[in-house]
């Protein structure tokens, strides 16, 4: 049963506002992925061969043609390769892979520059050191077999290879941080020690960050970051301000004296970590926060 408007308290009204935003922002998400894929689908479409001519470099093409047919209704297929630019040919029986692989490896060799050649390695990907953004593990990059466009012109006749595969070598695991439960932060003002969702434009205000559950951090160095994002602005984020504290068992008070959040609707994001140990375990909460 749905609260009339007139009756709904201010921390109601605040809550549907919330949720309302965030499903904003959901759906916005959403639409940028679909529009992304409704684009290559477009690419695809105009052009089916774009993929294709992407990965293959100018001049590096070898054309053949291979027919296969019976002369009997139930007798082995025979068939017949031919490289295009030459019209040289050969015949062969039944799925003779080493013929055909022979065949066309004397046109690749000689015609290309691909003969014996590994591909290059990837660029290393960066990878993030602050929590709570987990650090993937690259494996090293094995090197490609011989003659790799044999391999994508016909997969078929080289599925299988006689020497013995390497054994990767997997890198051990990275420390991925580990999320701690506690209770939201407190945007407290002067003379008032409950939660406040509203303060006035150029009010100093604080954050006070409960510490009961979070054992890890007390008695230790620990960077608090501090950033505001404006909901109404997009790529706003007018406040960002780092600290460094030695929480107790205590509430850690952070006091923000002075701040350039002028009206409008902002998400408050408040992270903590251990200095010596960044990638241990991580506090991170959000709130809706207004100013008037």
């Amino acid at each position: 049963m749905s609260i009339p408007k007139e009756k709904r308290t201010k921390e109601q009204t605040m809550r549907l506002l919330d949720r309302a935003i965030e499903q904003e922002e959901s759906l916005l998400e959403k639409i940028r992925m679909l529009e992304t894929e409704l684009a290559d689908c477009r690419i695809k479409a105009e052009n089916p061969r774009h993929e294709l001519e992407e990965q293959a470099l100018p001049g590096s093409k070898v054309a053949f043609r291979l027919d296969y047919y019976r002369t009997e209704e139930k007798g082995p297929f025979k068939g017949i390769i031919e490289h295009l630019p030459t019209r040289e040919r050969r015949s062969f029986e039944g799925n003779r892979s080493n013929e055909i692989g022979d065949f066309v490896a004397q046109f690749v060799g000689a015609n290309t520059g691909f003969q014996g050649q590994a591909e290059p390695l990837p660029p290393p990907k960066a990878s993030a050191i602050f929590p709570p953004e987990i650090i993937e593990n690259t494996n090293d990059v094995e090197k490609k077999e011989r003659s790799p466009l044999l391999k994508k012109l016909f997969p078929e006749f080289f599925s299988t290879t006689t020497a013995l595969p390497l054994e990767p070598t997997v890198a051990e695991p990275k420390p991925v941080p580990v999320p701690l439960e506690s209770e939201p932060f407190l945007v407290l003002t002067e003379g008032v020690e409950t939660h406040q969702r509203a303060v006035r434009s150029g009010q100093p205000f604080q954050i006070q960050i409960p510490m009961q559950a979070l054992g890890i951090f007390q008695g230790k160095p620990c960077s608090v970051s501090l950033s505001a994002k404006s909901l109404e602005k997009k790529n706003s984020n007018p406040l960002k301000i780092v600290e460094y504290y030695t929480p107790t068992q205590d509430k850690l008070n952070i006091p923000i004296h002075t701040h350039p959040l002028e009206q409008g609707v902002y998400r408050l994001i408040v992270s903590m970590a251990l200095r010596d140990e960044p990638q241990k375990a991580y506090y991170r909460e959000d709130r809706l926060l207004i100013v008037q």
